[in-house]
Protein backbone atom coordinates (compact mmCIF):
# COMPACT_ATOMS: atom_id res chain seq x y z
CA UNK A 1 0.00 0.00 0.00
CA UNK A 2 2.41 2.71 0.77
CA UNK A 3 3.95 1.84 -2.77
CA UNK A 4 0.52 2.71 -4.40
CA UNK A 5 -0.03 5.90 -2.27
CA UNK A 6 4.13 7.21 -2.89
CA UNK A 7 2.85 6.25 -6.61
CA UNK A 8 -0.28 8.28 -6.27
CA UNK A 9 1.74 11.52 -5.30
CA UNK A 10 4.14 11.05 -8.04
CA UNK A 11 1.67 10.95 -9.96
CA UNK A 12 -0.42 14.30 -8.93
CA UNK A 13 3.36 15.78 -8.45
CA UNK A 14 3.24 15.28 -12.43
CA UNK A 15 0.14 16.60 -13.10
CA UNK A 16 0.57 19.86 -11.14
CA UNK A 17 4.03 20.35 -12.58
CA UNK A 18 2.53 19.50 -16.30
CA UNK A 19 -0.45 21.80 -15.83
CA UNK A 20 1.50 24.77 -14.38
CA UNK A 21 3.91 24.33 -17.88
CA UNK A 22 1.01 25.03 -20.25
CA UNK A 23 -0.50 27.95 -17.76
CA UNK A 24 2.84 30.09 -17.34
CA UNK A 25 3.68 30.03 -20.84
CA UNK A 26 -0.43 31.18 -21.48
CA UNK A 27 -0.20 33.81 -18.72
CA UNK A 28 3.33 35.45 -20.67
CA UNK A 29 1.79 35.06 -24.22
CA UNK A 30 -0.86 37.31 -23.20
CA UNK A 31 1.48 40.76 -22.35
CA UNK A 32 2.38 41.77 -25.84
CA UNK A 33 4.63 44.34 -26.12
CA UNK A 34 3.47 47.88 -27.57
CA UNK A 35 5.99 49.94 -29.78
CA UNK A 36 5.30 53.58 -29.61
CA UNK A 37 6.59 55.89 -31.84
CA UNK A 38 9.56 58.57 -30.86
CA UNK A 39 7.87 62.09 -30.88
CA UNK A 40 10.39 64.60 -32.36
CA UNK A 41 10.77 67.67 -30.08
CA UNK A 42 11.58 70.81 -31.38
CA UNK A 43 12.22 74.37 -29.45
CA UNK A 44 9.27 76.73 -28.87
CA UNK A 45 9.13 78.58 -32.22
CA UNK A 46 10.21 75.96 -34.34
CA UNK A 47 8.03 72.87 -35.84
CA UNK A 48 9.28 69.37 -37.23
CA UNK A 49 9.53 69.08 -41.00
CA UNK A 50 9.10 65.47 -41.69
CA UNK A 51 10.38 65.45 -44.93
CA UNK A 52 13.46 66.61 -44.04
CA UNK A 53 13.76 65.43 -40.91
CA UNK A 54 14.98 68.49 -38.98
CA UNK A 55 13.17 71.41 -36.76
CA UNK A 56 12.84 74.50 -38.69
CA UNK A 57 11.67 78.39 -38.02
CA UNK A 58 11.34 81.25 -40.53
CA UNK A 59 14.59 83.59 -40.27
CA UNK A 60 14.32 86.81 -38.15
CA UNK A 61 14.22 89.63 -40.55
CA UNK A 62 16.44 92.36 -39.82
CA UNK A 63 17.43 96.24 -40.75
CA UNK A 64 19.90 98.71 -40.57
CA UNK A 65 19.35 101.82 -38.49
CA UNK A 66 16.53 103.89 -39.46
CA UNK A 67 14.39 101.41 -41.12
CA UNK A 68 11.49 99.16 -39.81
CA UNK A 69 10.39 95.36 -41.06
CA UNK A 70 7.62 95.85 -44.00
CA UNK A 71 6.52 92.22 -45.10
CA UNK A 72 9.96 91.12 -46.24
CA UNK A 73 11.33 94.61 -46.88
CA UNK A 74 12.94 97.25 -44.92
CA UNK A 75 11.50 100.83 -45.05
CA UNK A 76 11.40 104.39 -43.35
CA UNK A 77 9.60 107.73 -45.23
CA UNK A 78 11.79 109.70 -47.32
CA UNK A 79 12.12 113.50 -46.51
CA UNK A 80 12.83 116.81 -47.94
CA UNK A 81 15.67 119.50 -47.22
CA UNK A 82 14.40 122.39 -45.14
CA UNK A 83 12.77 124.84 -47.45
CA UNK A 84 11.71 122.46 -49.94
CA UNK A 85 8.44 121.35 -50.43
CA UNK A 86 6.99 118.00 -48.60
CA UNK A 87 7.96 115.20 -50.88
CA UNK A 88 5.69 114.35 -53.97
CA UNK A 89 6.39 111.35 -55.96
CA UNK A 90 10.11 111.05 -55.00
CA UNK A 91 10.95 114.04 -55.66
CA UNK A 92 11.83 117.58 -53.40
CA UNK A 93 11.09 121.36 -54.38
CA UNK A 94 13.29 124.20 -53.37
CA UNK A 95 11.39 126.92 -54.40
CA UNK A 96 14.10 129.31 -54.03
CA UNK A 97 16.61 127.63 -55.89
CA UNK A 98 19.56 129.17 -57.52
CA UNK A 99 18.27 129.65 -61.16
CA UNK A 100 14.36 129.34 -60.10
CA UNK A 101 12.86 126.33 -58.50
CA UNK A 102 15.29 123.59 -57.95
CA UNK A 103 14.02 119.70 -57.95
CA UNK A 104 16.00 116.70 -56.33
CA UNK A 105 15.32 113.38 -55.63
CA UNK A 106 14.35 112.79 -51.83
CA UNK A 107 16.58 111.45 -48.84
CA UNK A 108 16.70 108.22 -47.33
CA UNK A 109 18.50 106.81 -44.25
CA UNK A 110 22.03 104.83 -45.33
CA UNK A 111 21.08 101.96 -46.93
CA UNK A 112 18.28 102.57 -49.12
CA UNK A 113 16.63 104.99 -51.71
CA UNK A 114 13.15 105.80 -52.90
CA UNK A 115 12.69 104.20 -55.91
CA UNK A 116 10.58 105.41 -58.81
CA UNK A 117 8.38 108.15 -57.65
CA UNK A 118 7.95 106.57 -54.32
CA UNK A 119 7.95 108.89 -51.01
CA UNK A 120 8.84 105.63 -49.42
CA UNK A 121 12.78 104.53 -48.49
CA UNK A 122 12.99 100.82 -49.19
CA UNK A 123 16.68 98.73 -48.34
CA UNK A 124 17.11 94.96 -48.07
CA UNK A 125 17.00 93.10 -45.15
CA UNK A 126 19.53 91.10 -43.75
CA UNK A 127 18.02 87.66 -42.08
CA UNK A 128 19.31 85.85 -38.76
CA UNK A 129 18.72 82.88 -36.96
CA UNK A 130 19.29 82.01 -33.28
CA UNK A 131 22.19 80.76 -31.44
CA UNK A 132 22.41 76.58 -32.46
CA UNK A 133 20.27 77.63 -35.64
CA UNK A 134 21.48 77.07 -39.33
CA UNK A 135 20.48 79.25 -42.17
CA UNK A 136 18.82 77.57 -45.32
CA UNK A 137 18.92 79.26 -48.33
CA UNK A 138 15.25 80.17 -48.37
CA UNK A 139 15.80 82.18 -45.13
CA UNK A 140 14.71 78.78 -43.18
CA UNK A 141 16.51 78.43 -39.71
CA UNK A 142 16.95 74.56 -39.16
CA UNK A 143 18.50 72.34 -36.10
CA UNK A 144 18.54 68.81 -35.74
CA UNK A 145 15.57 67.27 -34.00
CA UNK A 146 15.79 65.60 -30.26
CA UNK A 147 13.94 62.68 -29.88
Amino acid sequence: MPRLRALRIVAAIGLVVMGLSVVVPAAFAAEETTTVPATPVCLSGASYDSSTGVCERPATLECTAGLTPSGDQCVAPSWCPAGSTAPDRGTCTDPNGPNGPLMTRVSCPASSQAIGNSNTCTGSPSYTCPTGYTMQANNVCVYPVSW
